[in-house]
């Protein structure tokens, strides 16, 4: 066996995760929960093992979707740290590879679904993929501030398909869970742009929070909170969910306005309040979140560093581990590292590895 095909197939293991997170699998877990939901509440159930395959095609379809958004905006995540660790930025795919992986497997989604379900939950997924690329991806992100507020439609659809799975049908059930997850996505991303509001300035997004300002997105948050509520109860009198799901969804629909109208939103957003935040003991992970940005920020704006770093984690003792994509020899990051201790250790890195590597 030749040393290249040796190295292939070392480097198999690698190269299948690079292409598993292309898929974005924590989006693929959400989505194959709530397709479930769809299918769970459905008055007809379809057989285990059809139902099983038929969320394998859905979640493959959510993948495929993935893809093709890492594809296209491959550029920008580059720029911003939240998303500048994802393959394609670092090197592990290539953009080309990206568009075709993303395009065979939502044909093979698709025509999955399609073969072991029924036409129309295919079509709803054939819809949702196209939706999320071409409307949200293409179009709307890099062109308005509503962009999250339609877009979010794409990623409210699973439980309808899961419906549709089950009955063929679509009714007004699934459109309910539809709309509860619609009315949530604006405040779960307006929420995360505030906290990354420069990356997105940065990568020239325009995010309500950087048009519009904090306090207008802190309003809209408000806003789709308290409409989002009163569509949670639905399920209990539509008479598709427990007393129980009317007593949670009161109660954490109630207990979550309470917070973000005593300003909840504004001590943990506020820049200004930030240092107090990371100060707070009961509040550390946000502090370890910052520092996995500030150590991930210095990995992708460094072209030498982005090829070789091939992950980061972190240990429960609070250090942040680096480990190399050639070899397995761990980079150690204390959590109390300053910034200018975390340059300089980079610094002494990017030495070694330009003594022994060569690049462009």
């Amino acid at each position: 066996m030749s040393d290249v095909s040796v190295s292939s197939v070392k480097n198999f293991p690698n190269i299948f995760k690079s292409f598993f997170e292309l898929m974005k699998p924590r989006v693929m877990s959400l989505v194959i929960f709530t397709a479930l939901v769809g299918i769970v509440i459905a008055p007809a159930k379809p057989d285990f093992i059809v139902a099983a395959i038929s969320l394998f095609f859905v979640a493959l379809g959510a993948g495929a979707a993935g893809a093709l958004n890492m594809w296209y905006d491959a550029e920008i995540d580059g720029i911003m740290s939240r998303t500048c660790l994802r393959p394609i930025p670092l090197g592990k795919v290539t953009n080309k590879h990206a568009l075709i992986f993303g395009t065979v497997l939502s044909f093979v989604s698709v025509i999955g679904l399609y073969w072991f379900s029924n036409l129309l939950a295919s079509i709803i997924l054939a819809i949702t993929i196209l939706f999320y690329i071409f409307v949200y991806t293409i179009w709307l992100k890099r062109s308005t501030p509503q962009n999250i507020v339609i877009g979010g439609a794409a990623g409210s659809f699973p439980p309808v398909i899961g419906w549709a799975i089950s009955t063929n049908s679509i009714s007004i059930e699934p459109i309910i869970l539809f709309l509860i997850i619609f009315l949530w996505t604006p405040s779960h991303f307006w929420a995360l742009s505030l906290y990354k509001n420069e990356d997105y300035k940065k990568a020239k997004i325009p995010m309500l929070s950087v048009v519009s300002g904090e306090e207008v997105t802190k309003k809209n948050i408000l806003f789709y909170s308290i409409i989002l509520w009163p569509v949670t109860l639905a399920p209990y009198f539509l008479n598709f969910a427990s007393y129980s799901n009317l007593i949670f969804s009161s109660f954490f629909g109630y207990t979550a306005r309470v917070l973000i109208c005593s300003g909840f939103i504004k001590d943990k957003f506020s820049h200004k309040s930030v240092p107090e935040i990371i100060n707070n003991d009961s509040l550390k992970s946000i502090k370890k979140i910052d520092e996995i940005y500030r150590i991930s920020s210095y990995v992708c704006n460094d072209t030498l560093m982005s090829k070789l770093i091939g992950q980061v984690y972190l240990e429960k003792n609070g250090d942040f581990i680096l480990i190399p994509m050639l070899g397995d020899q761990k980079i150690i990051f204390g959590s109390a590292y300053s910034e200018q201790e975390i340059k300089e250790k980079f610094d002494r890195l990017k030495v070694f590895y330009e003594e022994a590597i060569p690049y462009e």
